[in-house]
């Protein structure tokens, strides 16, 4: 794989300020809490815990709106097109040819905790990068015991992250991973 463009996403990202990103349901230690909710008794919305560093390019999922207008194009395409441009680049680069992804999930120091991915229906691929040790894709069985550590780091892995559960093993260092849906 072509180094120069990790090198150049790592120069682009360090030091980036990644805007506030509430709705990721198992960031920062949360388990399964929601992270952005509607306060109950006074009907104001309010924020649990600390916001994650990850965005999501391509094409998004929206819940609610009509069925119609629920696929569109992430705004952050248009916000951060040279972060974008990057991201389509990494994919072109470290993915196989025959791998057709829509949305690519951009990640900084997130420690996902065992999870199954809840709006991706098909296979994924993910690959890691930057100054860390650990840090390593971790899959679980049915009862979210761990069986198998995969190194991702500048190696994209495919699998189906919807039937299998997964996490991020402890790292400690400067990690950015992509995520890369094929729905």
């Amino acid at each position: 794989y072509n180094m120069d463009i990790y090198t150049e996403l790592t120069n682009l990202l360090t030091g980036w300020k990644f805007p506030n990103n509430y709705h990721r349901y198992n960031c920062n230690g949360l388990k399964k809490k929601v992270q952005y909710g509607k306060d109950k008794i006074s009907g104001h919305f309010h924020k649990i815990g600390n916001p994650c560093e990850s965005m999501t390019f391509g094409k998004i999922w929206v819940k609610f709106c009509k069925k119609e207008d629920r696929i569109r194009q992430s705004p952050k395409n248009e916000k951060y097109p040279k972060v974008w441009e990057l991201l389509k680049k990494l994919g072109g680069e470290v993915l196989p040819k025959d791998f057709n992804w829509t949305t690519v999930t951009l990640n900084h120091n997130f420690k996902c905790l065992p999870h199954t991915d809840g709006t991706n229906r098909d296979i994924s691929a993910v690959v890691s990068w930057g100054n860390f040790t650990g840090g390593c894709l971790i899959l679980h069985d049915k009862e979210k015991n761990p069986i198998e550590s995969i190194d991702i780091y500048h190696k994209p892995y495919i699998f189906d992250g919807s039937k299998i559960t997964h996490s991020v093993e402890e790292f400690e260092g400067e990690r950015w991973s992509a995520v890369f849906y094929s729905n």
